[in-house]
């Protein structure tokens, strides 16, 4: 079995006197981040912010149930609901004692 393995795209860009470059069209009006690999290297990688208010979603691990999400997609339907209302009663239940 062969793997191809993509060439990376690379360009020459001049950096201006106040520390700029400018990025190809793809990255307009985008979130990225801009990680220094070491003194002669930095990589940017495209991002998205979380507002901090549903980051909850993320960090429990009931919210990344396949399945919730799938519902949580679905048309506004009665089925949906009741998984949501489901879904909403285990992820904020009170642990057993």
């Amino acid at each position: 079995m062969i793997i191809m393995l993509a060439k990376p795209k690379t360009a020459t860009r001049q950096v201006d006197s106040k520390g700029r470059i400018v990025l190809d069209r793809r990255f307009v009006n985008r979130m990225v981040m801009v990680e220094e690999v070491d003194d002669t290297e930095v990589r940017i990688t495209m991002a998205r912010v979380i507002p901090e208010r549903e980051a909850w979603l993320y960090d429990n691990l009931k919210a990344k149930n396949k399945d919730m999400g799938i519902a949580y997609n679905a048309p506004a339907d009665r089925r949906s609901w009741k998984l949501m209302l489901q879904w909403l009663d285990e992820a904020f239940a009170k642990p057993d004692k």
